[in-house]
């Protein structure tokens, strides 16, 4: 049910208007590391609400909601001050995808194009025009 079991664990799993699915996440470790110097903090500066799509399931659009915690970095000596914790292997820390939508959206993508592609990804529950698809 979660995109990388060994990096969040599933909190709670709550049914929305018009058949979409929200899944609210959380990461499976007390603290990160700093991704400057490396080091592990514990110490929480703040937090915000990441939202992510994912892989629809039985046709039903399913967001995923991520609790993203800021740490203090504990190295008097590096540059990055305050670092927002990150889950490489669900989604980069960029993204508004996970990985594994991203990679069904890129085989669709490969194989037929643009808009045939966003047609076809819609089927199942993906929402993705065909520019998206193409960039």
């Amino acid at each position: 049910m979660v995109p990388n079991a060994g990096e969040v664990v599933l909190e709670q799993v709550t049914a929305q208007e018009r058949g979409r699915l929200t899944v609210r996440l959380r990461p499976m470790w007390e603290g990160s590391a700093c991704p400057e110097c490396s080091r592990t903090s514990h110490r929480v500066h703040s937090w915000y609400q990441r939202r992510l799509s994912d892989l629809p399931w039985e046709g039903i659009t399913v967001r995923i909601e991520q609790r993203v915690r800021r740490f203090f970095s504990d190295n008097d000596k590096c540059g990055q001050q305050i670092f927002a914790e990150r889950m490489g292997e669900t989604a980069p820390w960029y993204a508004r995808r996970t990985r594994r939508q991203s990679a069904a959206l890129e085989q669709i993508t490969s194989m037929l194009g643009g808009a045939a592609g966003s047609r076809l990804a819609e089927q199942p529950g993906i929402l993705a025009s065909g520019s998206t698809l193409l960039r």
